[in-house]
């Protein structure tokens, strides 16, 4: 995304427009069904908004901590989370990192409240707990790795570091680079969110 770009919607700071260019900057692989997930930094005080954009989709979203102003959130569609929380290889990565009730008919809820505990945590220390990955569909070998490693000796750095199946993720980034550019000119052609969800 060119600079001008940026700056053209910075400028409507306090407009629903502001905030559909968030959503679609930062979600684009979760808006076009490439992710279960994705996380959003919006502005405190636009929640209401928030509500208000998204009410015409099936997005569902939950505030999962705030830091210097800015409020982070997860957006998810719960039977593509609820799918991809039930992987056994994400079960292990969650049991090990604290989570329990890992087989709840709540899944979804259970894992989110513990999650934004597990972010009250962290973001007091200015990081974010390791495990969030699973949440984002990040391949499990990938978290544990970072988590073995402590965010080091990866292969690759892009939507998140990449420690084994290097080829494979660079076209999986080159998808998610591909969908944020389609969501945007989508975006830029009129387009509400649920249109540019389909």
């Amino acid at each position: 995304m060119t600079a001008e770009l940026n700056r053209y919607f910075f400028q409507k700071k306090e407009t629903d427009q502001y905030l559909k260019f968030l959503i679609v900057s930062q979600c684009a692989p979760f808006l076009k069904r490439m992710r279960a997930a994705s996380l959003l930094t919006i502005p405190d005080g636009t929640k209401i908004q928030m509500v208000s954009l998204l009410s015409q989709t099936e997005i569902m979203w939950r505030e999962l901590g705030t830091d210097k102003g800015k409020s982070i959130c997860i957006l998810y569609r719960e039977p593509d989370l609820k799918e991809l929380l039930g992987r056994p290889e994400n079960h292990h990565i969650l049991y090990i990192n604290g989570y329990t009730d890992i087989n709840s008919e709540n899944l979804v809820e259970i894992q989110l409240k513990e999650l934004k505990k597990r972010m009250k945590q962290f973001i007091s220390k200015g990081k974010f707990p390791h495990e969030i990955g699973v949440f984002l569909g990040y391949p499990a070998s990938d978290v544990e790795q970072f988590i073995e490693q402590d965010g080091q000796n990866y292969k690759m750095n892009g939507y998140w570091k990449v420690y084994d199946h290097v080829m494979d993720a660079a076209r999986i980034f080159s998808a998610y680079d591909q969908a944020r550019m389609l969501a945007v000119n989508e975006l830029l052609l009129g387009y509400d969110l649920k249109m540019i969800c389909r």
